[in-house]
């Protein structure tokens, strides 16, 4: 009896208060809860059925609050995400996951919008809820897929505009070496016969025709460069190898860049697309080192590793800046990007740590769209 009377003297003074506190706490969170901007629901853990919800998510869903305590998880979700929402909500009552997620959320007409979603297990009123705190981000979600779908479009009009050079490279490659490469073989043929028939005493006539024999041979040797440039007859005939090799030493010569090689392609099989695509990249990157590196030296690398033709170009120039990397104009940069991408592969552009820019490309074996 003591003890019983005891008790109540300590409820009095310590039971009171704490009671009335906990009921201002209550009534706190009832103010929190229903007054958030972003949307408010508990669920009970085992059920998933809704316990109670505040005004903005009953907003966001078209629904009233005694509608939505009639519902659960199972009944707010489309069907197609409902797999991935219910692996999350089980998760989140076993206290496994500490990150929000993205889930889609069905409104009363059927129309989905989607919401990040934060959860916490939490007591109220005696017994464990599930408290979700939503956030709608339909529209940012709609302005990444529309700018996901620009760039898809991007890609493939990049793609086809690629084609399309490829094609027009080779028709000019051909013009110049059969139209203009054969008529000025013509000229060169006539100036030799007319150097050979001309009567003594002719030395100006001679030197005049001594000039346009220079000039004329002159002019082959660049039609005939451009033509190589533009399309490689040694990548058609021999392969992706001796064409990469060839240019190479065609550059070196010409230039005077060293340029040290190492293959090791093995019984790599001809894929036309694939072997073009390493061939552009490798001259663009060669390009670089001649335009804005100042490079005296070029370490080439061409070999298989795994399932990828790994290419790596290397030189001992000023190296590329962090801006030129990030420039959005350096339509060669993108260029070599947009090749490898399209075949499912990459490129990619760095500083090396002892001077001197590194491009590596990889480009797999057996393209992504069977090129």
């Amino acid at each position: 009896m003591l003890l019983i009377l005891l008790g109540a003297l300590v409820f009095q003074r310590v039971g009171q208060p704490l009671v009335r506190r906990l009921a201002e706490s209550e009534q706190l969170f009832r103010g929190v809860f229903q007054g958030a901007t972003d949307g408010m629901m508990m669920a009970d853990p085992v059920t998933g059925q809704f316990t109670r919800a505040n005004r903005t998510i009953c907003q966001m869903l078209d629904r009233g609050e005694e509608e939505i305590r009639e519902l659960g998880v199972k009944d707010i979700v489309p069907e197609d995400a409902l797999p991935y929402v219910m692996d999350q909500f089980a998760r989140q009552v076993r206290g496994e996951l500490t990150s929000s997620a993205q889930i889609p959320l069905r409104r009363k007409d059927g129309s989905v919008l989607f919401a990040d979603i934060s959860a916490a297990n939490i007591e109220w009123s005696g017994r464990s809820q599930m408290l979700g705190i939503f956030r709608d981000v339909t529209e940012r979600k709609q302005a990444e897929e529309a700018l996901r779908e620009s760039r898809d479009r991007l890609r493939k009009l990049a793609a086809r505009l690629d084609e399309v050079r490829e094609v027009e490279r080779n028709l000019l490659a051909r013009e110049l070496h059969d139209a203009v490469g054969q008529a000025l073989t013509a000229m060169r043929w006539d100036l030799d016969t007319l150097e050979e028939e001309l009567p003594e005493g002719q030395d100006t006539l001679v030197h005049r025709i001594h000039s346009m024999i220079d000039v004329t041979t002159d002019a082959m040797e660049r039609v005939n460069r451009m033509s190589h440039e533009l399309r490689s007859p040694v990548l058609e005939l021999l392969g992706l190898e001796a064409a990469v090799e060839a240019h190479a030493e065609e550059l070196q010569v010409r230039t005077g860049v060293e340029v040290e090689s190492d293959f090791d392609l093995g019984d790599l099989k001809v894929r036309a697309e694939r072997d073009e695509v390493v061939l552009r990249i490798f001259q663009e990157s060669m390009s670089n080192v001649l335009r804005h590196a100042e490079a005296s030296n070029v370490w080439l690398r061409l070999r298989v590793e795994g399932e990828d033709v790994v290419l790596e170009v290397l030189d001992d120039g000023s190296g590329i800046t962090d801006e030129q990397m990030q420039d959005s104009g350096s339509f060669g940069l993108i260029g070599m990007r947009e090749r490898a991408g399209r075949l499912g592969g990459s490129v990619e552009i760095s500083r090396h740590s002892e001077g001197g820019t590194r491009v590596r490309a990889e480009i797999p074996i057996e393209p992504a769209n069977g090129g």
